[in-house]
């Protein structure tokens, strides 16, 4: 049987298109609006430590004052919404508090509360798939953004197991409304973090971290978010984030299932009963032309007795192909969404508690056991 591998074509395809489109980009777009919402109302707040800009080179969006960090927010804001038909004027008018002295921060976030509540109400009644990605994407920006790296059991709260279940069943909600492989991978990508966070005990532990280790759990946090608004926004394209040897494992993983899909079919089906009837009549025809001699006879009345039965090699063979066609695509596509949930994963090799660890992603596997995928 050949086996197609067609992620790499949609890699190919991919490469050439750009950024995936979602199914539905008014939905992608209200998930964007949420999370530069949330990260306008917390704008004071950049997760990891921030590269200082050389004094005789141009600053990076890190190295904004806070003010033009803050403008530049609500102009996302003003796009998204412009995108999606409603009005600006109000979030527009909140860049008033920006240039007044000092900076009016206490007012602009209560502006943003109020307007923020303004969406979620107008977007749900609107349309509840999109008032469900606005909160969602407020939700996981704050996942991101709340966490502080100077007290380590603010990390507890965020990646609640709980909470976490709660964002997971909201993209499994909005998964056919998401560019494709998205919501799966940013769901596995979660159940990492929920471990990684969970096994330090944030909640109980007096954990302390050293520089280097603030460092290193602020860049991989605020990576993790940067890859988590690309792929639910469209603005990543999945496959791109595949290198060779995830296209590799996930080929090797699909022959093993296929392997084993191949097997269970024969063990439980009737042709495969059959097939094993057969195979244990030919022992016993093997070990009858040993004592008595006569093959041509013996054998002849064993294809006979099998034709009647309707099993021909033929017909197994068919029986078997057209099985593994059927399962062929949906154990690709989830061993390729295993391999790119790999890719997405930036969770920090230090443990909470200090320990070097190595990252993994819990994949659901097509068979609906829970696998590690390394």
């Amino acid at each position: 049987m050949a086996i197609q591998v067609e992620g790499a074509e949609h890699s190919a395809a991919a490469s050439k298109s750009g950024p995936s489109v979602p199914p539905r980009p008014d939905v992608a777009i209200a998930l964007g609006l949420g999370w530069h919402v949330a990260e306008l109302y917390h704008f004071e707040r950049i997760p990891g430590e921030v590269e200082h800009d050389s004094p005789d080179g141009l600053p990076g969006i890190g190295g904004l004052l806070r003010a033009d960090r803050a403008d530049l927010l609500v102009s996302q804001v003003v796009a998204a919404l412009d995108s999606l038909g409603h009005e600006t004027h109000g979030w527009e008018a909140m860049r008033q508090w920006l240039t007044s002295v000092p900076m009016g921060v206490e007012a602009l976030q209560q502006n943003v509360k109020d307007g923020h509540r303004l969406l979620l109400k107008t977007l749900t009644a609107q349309d509840a798939q999109l008032g469900k990605a606005y909160g969602l994407g407020r939700a996981l920006a704050e996942t991101m953004l709340i966490p502080t790296t100077e007290d380590p059991k603010s990390f507890a709260t965020p990646f609640n197991v709980y909470r976490i279940q709660t964002l997971q069943a909201q993209l499994a909600d909005l998964r056919a409304a998401l560019p494709k492989y998205a919501a799966e991978v940013v769901e596995h990508t979660l159940d990492a973090w929920v471990g990684w966070a969970a096994s330090g005990k944030l909640s109980a532990a007096a954990v302390q971290w050293s520089a280097a280790e603030k460092r290193q759990v602020g860049q991989s946090l605020r990576r993790q978010g940067e890859v988590w608004y690309g792929l639910l926004t469209g603005d990543q394209e999945p496959l791109h984030l595949l290198r060779r040897q995830e296209y590799v494992a996930a080929a090797e993983a699909l022959l093993t299932g296929i392997g084993k899909l191949a097997w269970g079919f024969l063990a439980t089906s009737t042709i495969g009963r059959v097939l094993g009837t057969m195979i244990m009549a030919l022992i016993i025809l093997f070990i009858g032309i040993i004592i008595s001699g006569h093959l041509a006879a013996i054998t002849g009345t064993a294809v006979l007795l099998l034709g009647a039965l309707g099993v021909t090699a033929g017909g197994v063979v068919s029986s078997v192909r057209q099985v593994l066609l059927r399962a062929q695509t949906p154990l690709w596509e989830a061993e390729l969404t295993g391999g790119i949930a790999t890719a997405a994963l930036h969770l920090p090799t230090l443990s909470p508690a200090g320990t070097t660890v190595q990252a993994r992603v819990r994949q659901q596997s097509p068979q609906g056991e829970n696998v590690r995928v390394e």
